[in-house]
């Protein structure tokens, strides 16, 4: 039972349906399958119960930073089921803390970001932000009058954190560029620039792409094509046109194009890099799409739409992909992108070029399809067994070539060497052309002595 479908107590629809609650409902709805399996009720949840949700809400030992998110969405919860009398203790003996709200020139600041970037960007700014005037708040320590030296304790409370790389990089970034803005506005002391340098920034793993075995890929794409049911269908086009999950849920019902040649494509709507692109699909994706477009509503808007309209919830969809894999053996967990790295590898092994590929994936950078879909293990091996067999042929005509020595002439060697004596004097940069003309004069001596020996 996943965590939307699990049943909730009046009291965390009410939470939910408030302002309080938004964004809250998977964290709510995990807490409460917890609660029904400790078989503990809210009126008799003690403070010493929470530590071991906090701890293991999955059912297993969850990292630092999973169990930080979890504790600070249930105390905005405990504090609202304590604030109308719900619950027995007061949260703040946990010693959690509940966002604090951002200044009013930090707010500004997100709202002049509004008109050039995307809701998830700003979204993203202003967690950044929060976590910065927190540590500030803490430290006691105005923007206005920042110094470099408490910057780099910051740098450091980030690292203790054991944030990832690319996140403890990102923060840093936007932090750099809302001190930037207050520097504009001449609201700060210091050259923001200063505050946070390139060289703060974390450098970032690099890591290979993951595409499947092909034995696993064949499987898994046999168990998807037997499968009658529009999720697994939905899956199984993922592979075989290389979608984002965000963009297979987004696709919409007649997403089928032909031109006039009588080709096919599939119409991806903006995803995550706001791009539409065509993707040329053969007649088996196309059977592939006209499938599940038979099955559901007729009258819908997406390709896959629940009953209750919409699009269909992330969570299903991984679900049905896990349900899809299992009892297949892969070095690595397979996740639903792994289909997109299998796609990009598969084409540029059988010799696809790699702005055709980028072009495939929507990409707008080589980079990220260098990122993404590198040259894989097999197109490595091919091309060395390659030149090793060259190397062999190279090597095996030479022995066939018979040996001949020449017989030494000190006169030639010696008016190479002259010769190369005289280019060092016209070398205009030489440090001691003198040197260089001394040489070549008595070379040209031992030339005329050796000459009647000869």
């Amino acid at each position: 039972m996943t965590a939307r479908t699990t049943p909730l107590s009046p009291l965390a629809r009410r939470f939910l349906a408030s302002p309080e609650g938004a964004g809250l409902e998977a964290i709510v709805c995990r807490f409460h399958r917890w609660l029904a399996a400790k078989h503990i009720a809210l009126s008799g949840l003690a403070a010493d119960d929470l530590e071991g949700f906090f701890v293991q809400p999955f059912r297993r030992t969850v990292t630092p930073r999973t169990a930080w998110s979890y504790k600070r969405g249930i105390i905005h919860y405990l504090r609202w089921l304590y604030r109308g009398g719900w619950l027995s203790f007061d949260p703040k003996i946990l010693g959690i803390r509940c966002k604090r709200p951002l200044p009013a020139i930090a707010i500004r600041y997100i709202e002049s970001l509004a008109t050039t970037h995307k809701p998830s960007t700003c979204y993203g700014h202003a967690g950044a932000l929060r976590r910065f005037h927190e540590w500030l708040a803490d430290a006691r320590i105005e923007v206005k009058r920042v110094r470099r030296t408490q910057m780099e304790q910051w740098f450091l409370t980030l690292c203790d954190m054991q944030l990832h790389p690319s996140t403890r990089r990102q923060m840093l970034l936007d932090a750099r560029a809302y001190l930037r803005w207050r520097s504009d506005h001449g609201e700060l002391v210091e050259d923001p620039d200063d505050l946070v340098r390139g060289s703060d920034l974390p450098r970032l793993p690099v890591y290979l792409p993951r595409p499947l075995s092909p034995r696993v890929d064949a499987e898994l794409q046999h168990r998807l094509a037997r499968s009658p049911h529009p999720l697994w269908l939905g899956l199984l086009l993922m592979r075989q046109t290389g979608l984002r999950i965000g963009e297979l849920r987004s696709l919409d019902y007649d997403c089928l194009r032909d031109d006039a040649a009588g080709n096919r494509f599939l119409k991806v709507p903006l995803g995550k890099l706001d791009n539409e692109r065509l993707v040329p699909v053969t007649a088996a994706t196309s059977e592939i799409v006209t499938a599940v477009q038979s099955l559901g509503l007729l009258s819908r808007r997406y390709l896959l739409e629940p009953i209750r309209g919409g699009k269909v919830p992330y969570q299903e969809l991984r679900q049905a992909f896990r349900r899809a894999c299992e009892g297949l053996e892969d070095p690595e967990p397979i996740t639903t992108h792994r289909l997109r790295h299998t796609y990009a590898t598969t084409l540029l092994n059988a010799g696809m070029s790699l702005v055709g590929v980028m072009k495939l994936l929507g990409h707008r950078d080589y980079r990220m399809t260098l990122r993404y879909a590198a040259i894989t293990q097999e197109t490595t091996g091919r091309e060395y067994l390659e030149a090793l067999a060259k190397l062999a042929a190279r090597y095996a005509d030479a022995a066939l070539v018979p040996a001949t020595t020449t017989e030494f002439d000190p006169l030639k060697a010696l008016s190479e060497l002259i010769a190369w004596a005289k280019k060092r004097v016209a070398d205009e940069e030489l440090y001691d052309a003198q040197l260089a003309r001394s040489v070549t004069k008595r070379l040209v001596r031992i030339r005329a002595d050796i000459d009647p020996l000869t």
